[in-house]
């Protein structure tokens, strides 16, 4: 569990890091959201409940 400092935190999706919101809107509009999303339903698919995420390439990399 992470520590509570007054700011919300949530997963990230593209790399599985916790983030506040404002760097949860910033990964939803990266171009490679919706792979990320895809993959993650897939793995949970497979059976896979540990998705680690795809990795972040940084906000104007691409995901590979």
């Amino acid at each position: 569990m992470l520590p509570f400092f007054g700011e919300i935190f949530s997963s990230k999706l593209i790399s599985y890091r916790a983030l506040c919101f404002d760097c949860l809107e910033e990964e939803r509009q990266h171009p490679d959201y919706q792979k990320a999303v895809d993959a993650e339903l897939a793995a949970l698919r497979s059976g896979n409940r540990n998705f680690a995420g795809l990795g972040w390439p940084g906000k104007n990399g691409r995901v590979k």
